[in-house]
């Protein structure tokens, strides 16, 4: 288990301990969202894997840059990154198109919505089945059965062999975890 207790963008943006890691977890959480994203903007599908490797090479540069305006939040810089590298690409194309055979590609305008919720919604399932990955499988177990499922403590306590009171520690550790993990990269009212 991670013990560190900055968030995965604190540890991007500082470039600090395991940045190797920190990078490799963010494309576990991030990359199906950006293909999510990618099908929204209508990317052709033998461009969708191009566009969302330049646009983590994009993040991997500019992330330290990210600052919440707290008018556009992370979820909105981050598709703002992969829109604008969709634009780079279909320019690009235009060029080699128009010095090709003098035809032009048009470039979509269109920003299609992607909710508060949806995002929320994805984000922390994502987060939440890595970061249980790093818990034993009695406290995956016992977080999946009374979080997630909604059992009683009493119950899943009785069908793993805990208390209840260790039931509802698993619970808070977890969910600190989380915490920590998605600090700056999604509100968790």
């Amino acid at each position: 288990m991670t013990s560190t207790c900055l968030s995965l963008l604190d540890r991007l943006q500082r470039k600090s301990g395991d940045c190797a890691g920190s990078w490799e977890r963010f494309i576990e959480i991030y990359s199906p969202l950006l293909f999510q994203w990618s099908n929204r903007l209508h990317v052709p599908t033998d461009h969708q894997a191009d566009l969302v490797q330049n646009t983590l090479v994009k993040l991997l540069v500019s992330i330290s840059s990210y600052r919440s305006d707290g008018q556009v939040g992370f979820r909105g810089w981050l598709f703002a990154v992969l829109r604008n590298c969709w634009i780079d690409m279909q320019r690009r194309e235009r060029r080699q198109m128009r010095v090709g055979n003098g035809l032009e590609v048009p470039v979509e305008d269109e920003i299609p919505s992607i909710g508060e919720q949806e995002y929320r919604r994805y984000i922390l399932f994502r987060v939440q089945h890595l970061i249980l990955a790093d818990f034993p499988p009695v406290t995956q177990l016992a977080f999946q059965r009374y979080v997630l499922e909604d059992l009683p403590a009493e119950q899943v306590a009785r069908e793993l062999g805990l208390t209840p009171n260790a039931v509802y520690l698993i619970r808070s550790r977890v969910l600190k975890r989380i915490r920590e993990e998605l600090a700056g990269l999604v509100s968790l009212r």
